[in-house]
C-alpha cells in the first residue's frame, strides 16, 4: 500500500529528474496557445495546506490527502486515508527524517516508523534540496510542483468543477520509476474570487497519465504470489482534484507527531529538561477510563529525605478514617510514614512500604528514596522528543516513551511528558522565573484488551526547597516525647532578625540540627518573640527520636537516633558554652551577622501545647491499608504511584 501511496503522491507533488528517455507515445500535448499568462511560480509562498481527493482510474481507487507545507521551519506532513486505513507522514528536514505514522482501524493505537528522507521513496512528495554536510532543505513550492520545467505549455482555458481555468500541460520523464508521463495543470483565472481573498491563481487540478515501472498493485487481503516480479511496467491514469489551497497552515500542530504516538528510532533531538533536587507542585489526576478526578499536592526533597503528600480520600476508597484530607510525610532518614487526618488530627506511623511512588526497594525489607529522576520516571526507559505542543495555552516541549512495565510486567504503555518550552516564563512564589517547568503527563495504554488511560495535570511547580514547617509532625507525638525549649539573643541586630523571619528561623533550625545531632523533622512549632529589652527570643519544640523503627536502608548500618533528653541536654550544654551561634547574610557577604546565645536566659521546662494522640488498633491499621491500596487503584501513577509503580 505505502509503495503505491507513495508513487501516487509524488505525482501530484514532486520535482522531476528529466534525464532518461521520454516515451513519446505517452504525450497528446494540446496545440499551444500564445498570449497566456506564465504559469504561477508562488515565490511569495512559504506555506500551504490543501486537501486533494487522488483518483487512480487505471485501478479503480481513490486516496484522501491533507497536505501541509512550510518552507520556513523546513517540514511537511501529509494525512492519508486509504483503504479505510490512516497514513500520517511528516517530514522533518531538521533531522531528515520521515515519520511514517500507520492506523489500521479505528480502535488499533498507531504504530510509528522512522525512515530515512535521503533513501526513502516518500521524500518526492516534498523533495530534497541537498545543504552542506549532511543538511538537507524542502523543494519550494515551483519545485514540488514542476512549475519551471522546461517545456511547459499554454493550452488556454477550460473549465474544471464549474470554474473557469487556465490549463498548462507538460511531457517529462522521470527517471526513479522509469516514468513518461503527461500532466496537466488547471489553475483558476486570476479575476475569479478564491474564499481566501489570495490575490492569486489557485491551483485546483493535475492530471498525470503515462506509462511507469513499478511494483505490482494490491489491496489488502490480495492473495499473495510467492512467484511474481517485484517490479512491472504499467499504464497508469490519475486525475488529483485539489481543494482549499491556503496560501497558509492554520493549524501549525499538524506537523507535530501525535499525542501518544511513540516512534522508535527517532534521533534525541532535545534532552530531557533536568530536575531540581526540591519542588512541589499540586497535580490534578484524571483516570480517563472510569472517570474519576482526584487532586495530590507533593513536597519533595532529596537533599533533606523528606516527601510529603497531602489528598483527599475518594468515596471509592473510604476507610476507618473517612474521607477527611490526609496528610502523608515520609522520612528518608529514618524510613518511617507519618499519616495523619487532617480534621481530627489523628496520626499514625509506620514503615515506608516498598510500594510507595517515592521508594526504591533496596531488598525485601529495607527501601531508599527515589532520587528526582527515578521520581519522575525518567530512569525506566529512553524518552524521545516529540515537538512543541500547546496545552493551557503554554508553548510545551514534549518528551514519550514507551513501557512493558506499568501498571504490570507485560503490559505495554505509553508515557508522555509536558514541560514548559525554553522562554516560557513560569512565576512561582520564592524564586521568580522557573525554566521547563512539568506541566502535563498522559500515561495510557497500547493493549487495547487493557483499557488505561491517566492523564496528569501539574499545576503551580516550585523549585525551590519546601519549607521545614511542611513537614510538621509535631502533632504525632504525645507531650511526654517533646520538649519546649526557649533561647535568648542579643538584640543587636533586631531590625534584620524582624525584617528576614524566616531566614533567621531557618538558619537557627539547622543549628539545632547540629547540635543535637536531630532530624530536622524533630525540631518543630518555632516562635520568634523579644522581651522588654529587645532580645531576641526563639520557642521551639524538639521531638523525641522515631517511635518505631523504619525500613531505610543504611550502608554499614544506620546511625542511632539521639534520645530526646540527650539532644536537649546537648543543646544546654552548646547555650551555656557560649557555641550556640545563628548567622544571618549581611550586605558585606564576607561578614555575616552573628548571634551568640545567653546562657543565662536558656530554659527547657516551658509547657508543651497540646495532648498525647490517640494511636490506631490493628484494626484500624488493616482498613488504612486496605483504603490506600484502593486510592493506589484508583489514582495510578505520576503523582501517586502508590501500587503499581514498582510492579
Amino acid at each position: 500500500m505505502l509503495s503505491v501511496l507513495a508513487i501516487t503522491l509524488v505525482l501530484v507533488t514532486s520535482g522531476v529528474h528529466s534525464q532518461g528517455t521520454l516515451d513519446p507515445s505517452v504525450c497528446n500535448l494540446p496545440t499551444e496557445v500564445s498570449g497566456g499568462p506564465a504559469i504561477p511560480q508562488f515565490d511569495n509562498i512559504d506555506h500551504f495546506e490543501a486537501y486533494i481527493e487522488c483518483n487512480m482510474k487505471d485501478i479503480g481507487e481513490t486516496i484522501e490527502v491533507k497536505e501541509y507545507y512550510d518552507s520556513k521551519e523546513d517540514r511537511g506532513a501529509l494525512d492519508t486515508i486509504q483503504y479505510g486505513q490512516g497514513i500520517y507522514l511528516i517530514y522533518d528536514y531538521s533531522v531528515l527524517q520521515i515519520y511514517e505514522i500507520v492506523q489500521r482501524t479505528s480502535t488499533e493505537n498507531p504504530v510509528c516508523q522512522v525512515r530515512p528522507m535521503q533513501s526513502s521513496a516518500q521524500n518526492g512528495v516534498f523533495g530534497l534540496n541537498p545543504g552542506t554536510g549532511n543538511s538537507g532543505h524542502i523543494f519550494s513550492v515551483a519545485q514540488m510542483f514542476n512549475l519551471g520545467t522546461t517545456g511547459m505549455r499554454y493550452a488556454g482555458t477550460a473549465t474544471v468543477r464549474g470554474m473557469p481555468v487556465h490549463r498548462y500541460s507538460l511531457c517529462v520523464y522521470w527517471d526513479q520509476w522509469q516514468s513518461s508521463i503527461q500532466a496537466d495543470y488547471y489553475f483558476t483565472l486570476s479575476d475569479y474570487q478564491n474564499p481566501y481573498n489570495w490575490a492569486s491563481m489557485v491551483p485546483v487540478r493535475i492530471t498525470a497519465k503515462g506509462i511507469a515501472q513499478g511494483p505490482p498493485h494490491h489491496r489488502p487481503g490480495d492473495p499473495v504470489n510467492p512467484n511474481e516480479v517485484t517490479m512491472t511496467q504499467h499504464n497508469f491514469d490519475h486525475v488529483y482534484d485539489i481543494f482549499f489551497f491556503k496560501p497558509y497552515v492554520n493549524d501549525r500542530t499538524v506537523f507535530d507527531i501525535p499525542a501518544g504516538v511513540v516512534c522508535p528510532g527517532r534521533p534525541p533531538v532535545k534532552p530531557l529538561p533536568d530536575i531540581p533536587n526540591a519542588f512541589s507542585y499540586r497535580s490534578e489526576i484524571l483516570v480517563k477510563y472510569n472517570f474519576v478526578v482526584s487532586y495530590i499536592d507533593e513536597y519533595y526533597d532529596y537533599n533533606n529525605k523528606l516527601v510529603r503528600y497531602d489528598y483527599k480520600p475518594l468515596s471509592a476508597s473510604s476507610n476507618s478514617f473517612g474521607t477527611d484530607n490526609e496528610i502523608v510525610v515520609h522520612d528518608f532518614r529514618t524510613g518511617i510514614e507519618y499519616l495523619t487526618d487532617a480534621i481530627s488530627g489523628n496520626c499514625t506511623t509506620r514503615p515506608i512500604s516498598n510500594t510507595s511512588f517515592d521508594s526504591e526497594a533496596v531488598d525485601p525489607y529495607t527501601i531508599r528514596m527515589r532520587n528526582k529522576f527515578e521520581f519522575f520516571e525518567f530512569d525506566k526507559v529512553n524518552y524521545s522528543y516529540s515537538g512543541v505542543k500547546e496545552l493551557r495555552g503554554i508553548p510545551c516541549d514534549v518528551w514519550i516513551a514507551t513501557r512493558m512495565d506499568w501498571p504490570f510486567k507485560g503490559k505495554i504503555t505509553s508515557w508522555e511528558w509536558w514541560f514548559s518550552a525554553v522562554g516560557v516564563a513560569a512565576s512561582t512564589t520564592n524564586r521568580g522565573v522557573e525554566l521547563n517547568v512539568p506541566i502535563h503527563l498522559e500515561v495510557r495504554s497500547l493493549d487495547p484488551t487493557f483499557p488505561y488511560y491517566t492523564i496528569y495535570n501539574t499545576y503551580a511547580f516550585d523549585n525551590s526547597q519546601p519549607k521545614f514547617q511542611y513537614f510538621d509532625i509535631n502533632h504525632c507525638f504525645p507531650a511526654e516525647n517533646r520538649k519546649r525549649l526557649q533561647v535568648a539573643f542579643p538584640g543587636n541586630y533586631f531590625s534584620q532578625v524582624f525584617s528576614n523571619q524566616t531566614l533567621f528561623k531557618e538558619e537557627f533550625l539547622l543549628v539545632v540540627v547540629e547540635t543535637a545531632m536531630v532530624s530536622p523533622l524533630r525540631v518543630t512549632d518555632m516562635q520568634l518573640d523579644y522581651d522588654s529589652s529587645r532580645r531576641i527570643l526563639v520557642e521551639f519544640t524538639l521531638l523525641d527520636k522515631a517511635p518505631i523503627v523504619g525500613s531505610v536502608y543504611c550502608s554499614g548500618g544506620c546511625r542511632p537516633e539521639t534520645p530526646l533528653q540527650q539532644a536537649v541536654d546537648m543543646v544546654k550544654s552548646a547555650v551555656n558554652s557560649n557555641q550556640f551561634t545563628v548567622q544571618m547574610p549581611s550586605a558585606d557577604p564576607n561578614k555575616p551577622l552573628a548571634f551568640t546565645a545567653y546562657p543565662d536566659k536558656y530554659r527547657d521546662d516551658l509547657t508543651v501545647p497540646g495532648m498525647p494522640q490517640k494511636g490506631y488498633s490493628s484494626g484500624d491499621m488493616a482498613g488504612l491499608a486496605m483504603g490506600m491500596v484502593i486510592l493506589g487503584l484508583v489514582i495510578g501513577g505520576g503523582s501517586g504511584f502508590f501500587i503499581f509503580r514498582n510492579a
